[in-house]
């Protein structure tokens, strides 16, 4: 094994593309040294971007009632990388094929008791239909004016696995509603992305 030292490398030609090692090779930056790309232009191998990842949000409110568990229909996309969330049937976020691993995922639920005093409310995410994680908040009656709860943890996906948000309010009387999108603002979202391993 010999080694060459030098303080440039560029192509014969000065443009195209200049190949540091083949298949099967490992081309490795030793300890103590410095890889600078500041002012490089890079291409990311898929392994190395945080996607899948998606955002919704919701265009219509959804009445609930009292105590009960309400799915939360989140119908606005504003980004989804892999077309993995079904914003017109089910309203859900599925992982695709060949993208397991470890997914941040983040929401808020808003609700309105309508009125009349409630005693807390509950943001609930499910996994493959089956309750994993809930965030709640706890009123003791009072009217506050739509309160909003959020939930923002990592799980550990497989394929196929699918993920969907619910929403719980308890209120003294009548039927509690989880609000829309309203004003330009985000009063309730559901989004997630893939962490780099």
């Amino acid at each position: 094994m010999g080694t060459i030292k030098t303080t440039n490398i560029e192509t014969i030609t000065g443009s195209g593309t200049l190949t540091l090692g083949q298949s099967g090779e490992t081309v490795s930056v030793p300890s103590g040294a410095t890889l600078d790309m500041s002012s490089a232009t890079t291409t990311l191998n898929s392994s190395m971007k945080n996607t899948p990842a998606f955002f919704v949000s919701k265009t219509s409110s959804v009445n609930g009632s009292s105590g009960s568990t309400t799915k939360a229909t989140f119908n606005l996309v504003d980004f989804d990388t892999d077309s993995a969330y079904d914003s017109t049937t089910n309203y859900r976020f599925t992982v695709p094929t060949g993208k397991a691993g470890k997914y941040f995922i983040y929401s808020r639920l808003t609700l309105d008791s309508n009125g009349t005093g409630s005693d807390y409310i509950i943001l609930t995410l499910y996994k493959n239909g089956s309750r994993v994680f809930a965030s709640r908040f706890y009123e003791g009656g009072v009217d506050l004016d739509e309160p909003s709860v959020s939930l923002n943890i990592t799980l550990d996906l497989a394929e196929s696995d699918y993920l969907e948000l619910y929403g719980t309010m308890a209120i003294g009387s009548g039927n509690p509603t989880i609000k829309l999108t309203s004003d330009s603002a985000y009063l309730n979202w559901f989004g997630a992305y893939k962490i780099i391993e």
